[in-house]
């Protein structure tokens, strides 16, 4: 197992009918997945403005931090590493527009799902999230 603990921030952006954004991982670290935009936290980053930053790198969505509303956390040992991984919440709402990957050597896509759309092959920390939480709110819309 590895020596420390991995710090990481996702977001969720939603549609206006609480659809959620994710993207089908490529390259890089479990390849073939699909999650939210995220990544790890720089030393010294707030874990705010690095789901801000991530957000941007990665779909080219620009938030400000203000508009982004913290949710939860989740706790994954994933082959070998320790990952503790930060929800924020996109408290403005998407129109549904297309959303192509800013890098795309990390990303093969990015598109909406409604809950009964997910995917199977959901990262495994967002399947902990969106599958054995009960996380109502992101669907009904109440956070």
């Amino acid at each position: 197992m590895s020596d420390f603990i991995i710090t990481g921030t996702s977001v969720i952006v939603r549609t206006l009918t609480n659809k959620v954004l994710l993207g089908l991982r490529k390259g890089g670290w479990k390849p073939g997945t699909v999650g939210f935009p995220g990544g790890k936290v720089s030393k010294g980053e707030r874990l705010v403005v690095a789901a801000a930053r991530e957000l941007k790198e990665e779909t080219g969505i620009i938030r400000h931090i203000d508009s982004l509303k913290y949710f939860t956390f989740t706790e994954d040992i994933v082959d070998d590493y320790h990952f503790i991984t930060h929800y924020f919440i996109d408290t403005e709402r998407m129109s549904g527009r297309l959303i192509t990957p800013t890098e795309p050597d990390k990303c093969e896509w990015w598109k909406y799902f409604a809950r009964e759309e997910l995917p199977n092959n959901l990262f495994e920390p967002v399947r902990n999230l969106l599958i054995k939480r009960n996380c109502e709110g992101i669907w009904d819309g109440s956070i």
